[in-house]
């Protein structure tokens, strides 16, 4: 991994097809020189997609709310060709029952066949505490899903959205969705108090570490993160490392 955080900046039309934007994610990959090379050589890979709630909503074509599908294959497809590490990919919803479905609706499982991925439920145990590099802001240790405590490597893949706690959800708010609701509640409330949500994406970010970062801004979402209005951003922002990654993501969006 290179020692200086890199972060690409790629414009892509939202309203291009699928391998066109698959296109403009791969180059925002290599731009990032040596971050792909450095999964070679990797036990496991955790992608850590974006689909909190079964809020399928399109805006020119492309999910508003949900990480778009092509997205997520085009940085699937860029990690195999670099790695043979078991690659997994994996989220939640806080609507019981239903992340398998929405794997099915979505088609993650029929764009991600090829490339030998397994698709998990973040929520589903068993589960182990981790402890927080450095004792923690909010929580010395979190519980999470144990696969995902014992992989290599974590890469956050995130729909560009305003956040009405946070201000923005980007790639390290994406973490905040690997915390398992039958542990912490549905939908986290506590974690989500105003006060104490920047403190718990703090310790989530020193806890994961993510290795690669991408965030989907071909369509982004306004004024909140679940049910606002679209806009048309046509962007793909990637780095190596999440603070760069999600500063320059926000200066995109308008945020000082």
């Amino acid at each position: 991994m290179p020692d200086k955080p890199s972060v690409s900046i790629v414009r892509c039309d939202a309203r291009s097809n699928d391998h066109e934007v698959m296109d403009s994610v791969i180059r925002s990959l290599d731009m990032l020189n040596g971050t792909l090379e450095s999964f070679s050589g990797l036990r496991s890979v955790f992608v850590k997609t974006n689909i909190g709630l079964k809020e399928l909503v399109l805006h020119e074509g492309r999910q508003v709310a949900l990480t778009e599908v092509c997205v997520l294959r085009a940085v699937v497809k860029a990690l195999r060709e670099h790695t043979d590490a078991e690659i997994i990919v994996g989220d939640t919803t806080t609507e019981k029952g239903t992340t398998e479905e929405l794997y099915a609706t979505m088609g993650y499982r029929e764009a991600l066949n090829e490339y030998d991925v397994r698709l998990i439920d973040v929520n589903d145990p068993p589960y182990i505490d981790k402890p927080i590099p450095g004792g923690g802001l909010m929580f010395s240790r979190y519980t999470i899903n144990k696969t995902i405590a014992e992989t290599d490597a974590i890469v956050s893949v995130q729909k560009m959205k305003a956040h009405m706690a946070a201000g923005a959800t980007l790639s390290l708010k994406n973490l905040f969705g690997m915390t398992p609701l039958s542990v912490y509640g549905a939908p986290r409330r506590y974690h989500h108090a105003p006060v104490r949500l920047p403190h718990v994406i703090a310790d989530l970010g020193l806890l994961f570490k993510p290795k690669l970062c991408v965030i989907d801004g071909l369509v982004s979402m306004n004024h909140r993160e679940w049910y606002g209005p679209p806009l048309k951003t046509d962007v793909i922002v990637s780095g190596n490392n999440t603070v760069a990654t999600d500063s320059v993501g926000m200066r995109l969006m308008g945020f000082d």
